[in-house]
């Protein structure tokens, strides 16, 4: 009743009551380089329901500096990528563990050049966990870096600008944290093992049970009958060092990526390419895609 009066009271002044929908609110302020517009909020509110939105229901494991007002970033605590990380819900892949996402409830789960910092079992966990919680139409992309054939194939060919971010190790206020000299400095053997399985690398400053010289990995690469059991004997040889989590400890191409996302139950698998994704707000270079594509490989699934 009382209500009811206010209502007719405010009416006779000539004013109308009405509910004004709730903002989406900003979990941070946005980087100052990038306009509120550039976010293309619109797309997402055209092909999203408010609730997902609102929830942020779009996921991105290792996201470090990563920024969307409608992402959530989640990313290993660490003091390696400290000064990257904000607005970061805390996982640790190598447990294997639940992503804290509810089953059937994430619109994306997109991961860039994470997987070949953590082991085999992880990324199956990973693939795993990507599945239970998408919504059915929801998608998982993987992008990383580097695709090993793709590098093998440059090893061969002698073809050192394949390297190309070496050089930003060179001088040695950048490198003496990670390298023992000047990462271009090494034969393109040992800068290939250098990314693929750290730990192995003569010119890495981790301490590891066997380093492989170029003559060594020379031999290995010639004598190999089986190249991805070769890899995997490698990789048997590398452990994962939380105080170094930028270190690679796996090697990927994109059929073992399509795998294990077979092996997760999506059915709908199959090999991307750069901002060629089946989900239109993932074909954006200035938050997608974007790092090292020159020698990336880009894999999707979709969950029916």
């Amino acid at each position: 009743m009382l209500k009811s009066a206010v209502l007719r009271f405010v009416e006779s002044l000539g004013y109308q009551i009405v509910k004004v929908p709730a903002r989406e609110p900003l979990p941070l302020p946005p980087p100052e380089d990038i306009e509120p517009a550039q976010y293309n909020l619109a797309m997402y509110q055209r092909l999203y329901p408010a609730e997902s939105l609102n929830r942020r229901a779009f996921y991105n494991v290792g996201a470090a500096g990563f920024y969307h007002p409608y992402w959530t970033n989640l990313d290993f605590k660490s003091d390696w990528y400290a000064s990257d990380q904000q607005d970061v819900v805390f996982i640790d892949l190598m447990k294997c563990e639940p992503l804290p996402i509810a089953s059937d409830s994430a619109e994306i789960v997109y991961t860039s050049h994470t997987i070949e910092h953590v082991s085999n079992d992880a990324v199956h966990n990973l693939c795993r966990e990507a599945y239970r919680v998408l919504k059915p139409g929801g998608y998982f992309r993987i992008t990383n870096g580097p695709d090993v054939l793709l590098e093998l194939d440059a090893v061969k060919r002698g073809d050192v600008d394949h390297f190309y971010w070496d050089k930003d190790w060179d001088e040695p206020h950048r490198y003496s944290g990670n390298y023992r000299q000047p990462a271009s400095s090494v034969p393109i053997e040992e800068r290939w093992l250098h990314h693929t399985f750290t730990q192995l690398a003569p010119n890495a400053i981790d301490t590891a049970a066997r380093k492989f010289n170029a003559t060594e990995i020379q031999k290995l690469l010639k004598n190999s009958t089986n190249i991805e059991k070769t890899l995997d004997e490698l990789a048997e040889l590398v452990t994962f060092d939380p105080n170094r989590p930028g270190n690679h400890v796996s090697w990927w191409t994109p059929d073992k990526a399509m795998r294990y996302m077979s092996e997760a139950g999506f059915q709908q698998v199959y090999r991307s390419a750069y901002l060629q994704s089946h989900a239109p707000v993932l074909r954006d270079a200035r938050f997608f895609d974007a790092k090292h594509p020159s020698m990336s490989l880009y894999v999707e699934a979709r969950k029916t």
